[in-house]
């Protein structure tokens, strides 16, 4: 009997290898389990910054354990353990080849992740300083800002004080009335007076005071208020005449609402008796005839206007030729056409007495109820009073206080009275021919 040749240590190991890499027939095979689904990220405690501390604690923990893979633990003297602690090393050096690999890569695993977490940390600095920077920078922009914001309002301040000096001077109206001054000297002309609204041949005998060399042109200038803030006002009435041409406005003055009807392309002439009033509303292209507005009306045919205009004219006739206005404008107008009257609301107290009673001219001031009875008598239909311009600062809508029921009558006093003192300045009629 052949005795087998007695293997060296090398073939030992190799055929152990082979055996544990070999498949046994009939084996079932025995798939690998899927690989764990790494844990969620913790959310970081102050919204964005991940603690790195703890992932440094789970670093140690690993560099730790690494150096037991494989090694002997240390056991107590005797025989007994003697004899395991020679069986583990004997195994231990059959498992070399197993055991070299396994602690070759714990080791590259934890210099993974020790590159891995100098990175991080690297890239934590970075964070940090840039954060910083970005503070920084943001600070700094941010008290730029403030002193830029400082200094407009500095500026603005300024300029503010700089245009209450201006408005005091009045350079505007002191500049119109060199220019209507020298207009004057170069076409002499008998001194101008208040305008007169009647005509020449009126019957009507009205107490009127002497002529004088009074400006009313620069008076208005003054008192009437800017060209601009007259066509804000004016602008609500534009809706009633589009579409209709022509319109008249009677008394256009400085022609701001001529200046409107022209920009929404509706047709429109003006009229006044003030040579001054014409020349500038001629240097701004606008159509205006100088005439009285009476014989204007009375020369115009029958059902010829698109609609009639008349603002702050009215308070200047006494009530016969308020009467007789009224008349003419409803025979002028074509059928549909609108009417707008715009005067002095008597029911306001402050404009009462201080609108009304400043201009010279005025005669009589017109009540809104008494205007829409002369329209609808006249034949007018559809009649509308429109109140406009509540005294600014001064006027209430409604209480701002607690009211109870045992107040009600006192704030309903208070709330009456504010609106006979500081309600709204002027009224328009607007009524429409049948």
């Amino acid at each position: 009997m052949a005795t087998r040749p007695e293997l060296t240590e090398s073939e030992i190991l190799q055929k152990m290898r082979d055996h544990v890499n070999r498949q046994q027939p009939g084996a079932v095979e025995v798939s690998t389990p899927p690989p764990a689904p790494l844990p969620q990220p913790v959310p970081a405690m102050d919204g964005w910054r991940y603690d790195l501390g703890r992932l440094r604690h789970a670093f140690d923990a690993v560099s730790s354990l690494a150096p037991d893979v494989g090694a002997l633990g240390p056991r107590r003297k005797g025989l007994k353990n003697e004899a395991i602690r020679l069986g583990r090393k004997v195994i231990r050096s059959l498992l070399s080849w197993l055991i070299g690999p396994v602690r070759q890569f714990n080791a590259a695993v934890v210099r993974a992740m020790e590159e891995h977490m100098r990175g991080l940390e690297s890239m934590r600095h970075q964070i940090d300083a840039a954060v910083a920077l970005q503070s920084a920078e943001t600070e700094s922009l941010q008290k730029h800002i403030d002193a830029a914001v400082a200094q407009q309002h500095t500026q603005i301040a300024r300029l503010g004080v700089s245009l209450d000096e201006l408005r005091k001077l009045r350079i505007e109206e002191r500049l119109r009335n060199s220019e209507l001054k020298l207009r004057r000297w170069d076409s002499p002309q008998t001194p101008q007076v208040a305008p007169s609204l009647e005509p020449a041949n009126s019957n009507v005998q009205t107490a009127r005071a002497p002529e004088m060399d009074f400006d009313y042109f620069l008076f208005q200038e003054y008192h009437r208020g800017s060209e601009a803030l007259i066509r804000d006002r004016q602008r609500t009435y534009l809706k009633h005449f589009e579409g209709r041409e022509p319109v008249w406005d009677l008394g256009c003055g400085r022609g701001e609402f001529l200046e409107l009807l022209c920009q929404h392309g509706i047709a429109a002439q003006g009229v006044d008796n003030s040579p001054d009033a014409v020349h500038l509303c001629h240097e701004k292209g606008l159509q205006v005839v100088q005439t009285d507005l009476f014989a204007f009306l009375e020369a115009s045919a029958d059902e010829s206007a698109g609609g009639i205009f008349a603002a702050q004219v009215i308070e200047h006739l006494p009530v016969e030729r308020q009467l007789r206005l009224v008349d003419l404008c409803f025979q002028k107008l074509r059928p549909g056409a609108p009417l707008i009257l715009e005067t002095i609301n008597p029911e306001c107290l402050l404009a009462l007495a201080r609108n009304f009673y400043l201009d010279p001219t005025h005669v009589r001031p017109v009540h809104p109820e008494l205007l829409r009875f002369a329209l609808e008598t006249s034949g007018f239909c559809n009649v509308q009073v429109e109140f406009s311009g509540p005294v600014e600062g001064k006027y209430v809508e409604s209480p701002s206080w607690h009211t109870d029921a045992s107040q009600q009558e006192m704030t309903d006093a208070i709330m009456n009275l504010n609106h006979f003192a500081f309600g709204f300045q002027d009224y328009a009629v607007i009524a429409w021919r049948p």
